[in-house]
């Protein structure tokens, strides 16, 4: 593996790590600008399809967790912006997975 895959792997799961505690909206843009630069970087082939494709999985599952939090903490009548902050960064960086994934399937297609 050479060095600048590697760094550009470490910084997909940085970025992607500090999507998931991060609130403050200019921050999240920020990271989610810099996650998509840094996926770009990687080859496109079948291995890193696989790893999106686990990475979405693993997704859905903090999004699924955290609508459960915010729906808990809005029974019990308790202040939700937090969650909610938290929940609409899962989505959206989701959403930059999704689109991650229709680029690496477009460019196999290209490249068989």
């Amino acid at each position: 593996m050479d060095i600048d895959r590697f760094v550009a792997e470490q910084n997909v799961v940085r970025f992607r790590n500090k999507l998931l505690r991060e609130v403050d909206p200019n921050l999240q843009a920020a990271l989610r600008r810099l996650l998509i630069e840094e996926e770009d970087k990687l080859a496109r082939d079948l291995a890193q399809l696989s790893e999106v494709e686990s990475e979405i999985e693993g997704w859905n599952e903090r999004i699924a967790k955290q609508r459960s939090i915010v729906s808990r903490l809005e029974q019990s009548g308790r202040d939700t912006r937090i969650a909610h902050q938290l929940l609409e960064s899962l989505v959206m960086t989701m959403a930059l997975l999704e689109k991650h994934r229709l680029r690496i399937v477009a460019a196999l297609d290209h490249h068989p």
